[in-house]
């Protein structure tokens, strides 16, 4: 297979981008890479992003071209895309830089107030854009999905018998699930990021604000989905600095319940996409599993489905021995399996 400078660095050429400098980003574990290249052939800019996809998913560019429009129609400020090849897989992307807002995290609240009600803001007039495009741009997540997303998270992580002790206590945990899905299913669904997080903002390089990334999925989902990701993935507010700027986006405490089943749904399946990127070889998201495990305690605690939990399984989402051995027990598991089958081990960083 062809290195990726190998693919996109004739292409360049061929679009009149001489690059003078390219160096590689680091990501997750996505299967798309990225790399900043320099230019002096161009006058529109002195470096750019060149993402640049597997060729099994080069017509993903298509995807990126439709969602990168609906945000620019919303007044969103999202990469341009300079040019883009759907038949080879890549694209060249205006340049954000390398600050994102989950870089402050260890900002204290009044640094960071300020952001959180940009970012409402963005979703706010996401929200409110006409729903077609959206809906065409991606299947919807609806409740069927937003179930499946938790059936996952279970078999994967949240099944665990650190996490829960019994048959019983499974089956609490799927019937509230159900319960909690079938809740959502009766919320309006709006045109959406789909993962709206602190990851996912680029701090402003200019005055225009915020910068929105990593939008391909969007797509129509229950009204406070993007919230929920906000504030409970990746940078986790107190919750008073929490309810303080979205009671002003509630209506009525039904707007309040709606939000908090979102919240635990976005919340149990980002616990176990953090475990998942610790097996297949990237673990920094892992000190995130315990607050994110902690937060969708905090939030079924307070809604009707939650109260047929015990509390001692609440208990054990907020224990970090609990979910530390959870996660090593799961690792181990997972290596000893790859040991058997002959597969090799990536290096986890």
């Amino acid at each position: 297979m062809r290195s990726a400078e190998a693919r996109f660095l004739p292409w360049l050429s061929s679009v009149g981008v001489e690059a003078v400098d390219v160096v590689a980003l680091r990501g997750d574990v996505s299967t798309r890479r990225y790399f900043r290249v320099s230019s002096s052939s161009s006058r529109a800019f002195k470096s750019a992003i060149v993402a640049v996809y597997p060729e099994a998913e080069a017509h993903e560019v298509a995807r990126f071209e439709v969602t990168t429009k609906l945000f620019e129609e919303a007044g969103l400020r999202v990469p341009r895309i300079l040019a883009c090849s759907s038949k080879q897989g890549l694209m060249l992307l205006e340049d954000f830089g390398d600050s994102t807002l989950f870089d402050l995290k260890n900002r204290a609240w009044p640094q960071l107030a300020g952001y959180f009600e940009q970012a409402v803001a963005i979703q706010t007039r996401l929200s409110a854009e006409p729903s077609g495009g959206f809906a065409r741009a991606n299947p919807p997540l609806d409740a069927k999905r937003l179930r499946l997303e938790l059936t996952e998270a279970q078999s994967l992580f949240l099944d665990s018998p650190e996490l829960v002790r019994s048959a019983a206590d499974r089956g609490l945990l799927d019937q509230t699930l159900d319960d909690l899905c079938a809740g959502l299913a009766a919320e309006p669904l709006v045109p959406s990021h789909r993962d709206f997080m602190a990851r996912n903002l680029m701090l402003p390089a200019t005055e225009t604000g915020l910068g929105v990334i990593d939008h391909q999925d969007a797509c129509l989902a229950p009204r406070f989905y993007d919230l929920a990701s906000l504030f409970n993935d990746s940078i986790f507010p107190a919750h008073r600095d929490e309810e303080q700027i979205l009671n002003e986006v509630f209506r009525d405490r039904s707007s309040e319940a709606a939000y908090r089943r979102c919240a635990v749904q976005r919340a149990l399946k980002a616990t176990a996409t953090f475990v998942k990127f610790a097996m297949l070889g990237s673990d920094g998201h892992l000190p995130l599993v315990l607050p994110t495990l902690a937060r969708a305690a905090h939030h079924l605690e307070r809604v009707r489905e939650g109260r047929r939990l015990p509390r001692s399984f609440y208990d054990r989402w907020r224990d970090a021995n609990s979910i530390a051995l959870a996660v090593s027990q799961l690792l181990e598991r997972d290596a000893r399996l790859d040991s058997s089958a002959g597969h090799s081990r990536p290096q986890r960083r």
